[in-house]
């Protein structure tokens, strides 16, 4: 319906966009080239969803660099909530933020060569019928940078694969990205399978999470899984991780030597295996702590 190419300054605010076609394309807004300063506030985008099509987007923005884009306080209904894959690295200044986003597929897609966006207190919930089509919440891949990134206080709900899932968040020892205050659910009766996943991250906070991860039976699920790798400094702290699906309350690799914590959290399954540190199953969290990773870290997992 709007197709923003290489248009830098245009603020879109307060508009209504029905986008009604039934075809393989209807995109609410478009944005091409290269931008600086855009904004997107205050709107009504309503695109198809129904189906999984990339092109059923409220804002769609392939091979197209974006920076200080603005995308606030929007309601938003499509098959992609947002579907944002930078052509260019390092593209600062990105702020979604409030908005309300119902989606048949995923919520936030991609965000990839992004370099310190701010995620913060969207609402994202599934769209799609009680079988698996609504993949992921926010699915935030390859961050290209180590400009510390913001994810709080989201809340993602029954999306059956990823519900909030972020690859290498980077930051620095003075300067550390966020993954905080953010509260995952699925309760469908379909197998799920991770809740909150972070992978490869450094010098980031992920605190005060909340997941509570259901749907059918699946052993092989995790509510929390957090890939901590050789990278420096993470914290996990004060995060609460139910399986209610006989799942894995929480996963972890934690290699020896980076100054990794993990403490203070709450895991819960309803089925045998609480957790899995990459070195062994655990079904206690007494047998959790006395683990070979846990004691040469620290002794991690001491007070949760």
């Amino acid at each position: 319906m709007i197709r923003l190419n290489n248009a830098s300054n245009v603020s879109i605010k307060n508009m209504t966009l029905n986008a009604t076609s039934t075809g393989s394309y209807a995109t609410c807004i478009n944005m091409t080239g290269t931008a600086t300063n855009d904004s997107i506030v205050g709107c009504t985008l309503n695109s198809n969803n129904t189906n999984s099509f990339t092109y059923w987007c409220g804002l769609y923005a392939n091979n197209a660099t974006f920076t200080n884009l603005v995308f606030t306080d929007n309601t938003v209904t499509a098959a992609f909530g947002m579907y944002m894959y930078g052509g260019s690295a390092n593209i600062t200044g990105v702020r979604i933020e409030r908005n309300t986003i119902t989606s048949y597929y995923s919520g936030i897609y991609y965000m990839y060569n992004t370099a310190g966006a701010k995620i913060n207190y969207n609402t994202i919930t599934a769209a799609g019928p009680s079988t698996n089509t609504s993949w992921s919440g926010i699915y935030y891949w390859y961050i290209s940078n180590p400009t510390p990134i913001e994810c709080i206080g989201n809340k993602v709900h029954n999306f059956y694969f990823y519900g909030l899932m972020i690859y290498y968040p980077n930051g620095t020892s003075t300067a550390r990205s966020q993954v905080r205050n953010n509260i995952v659910t699925y309760n469908r009766p379909t197998a799920s399978y991770y809740g909150l996943f972070v992978y490869g991250p450094q010098y980031t906070s992920v605190m005060h999470n909340t997941v509570a991860w259901g749907g059918n039976t699946n052993a092989s699920s995790y509510a929390g899984y957090v890939y901590l790798s050789a990278y420096q400094q993470d914290s996990v702290y004060n995060n609460s991780f139910a399986a209610y699906n006989n799942g894995y309350a929480f996963y972890s690799f934690i290699p020896t030597g980076y100054n990794h914590r993990l403490d203070f959290n709450n895991l819960y399954t309803s089925g045998t295996n609480l957790a899995n540190d990459g070195a062994g199953t655990y079904t206690t969290m007494a047998a959790l702590r006395n683990s070979t990773y846990a004691i040469n870290n620290g002794n991690a997992w001491s007070s949760s």
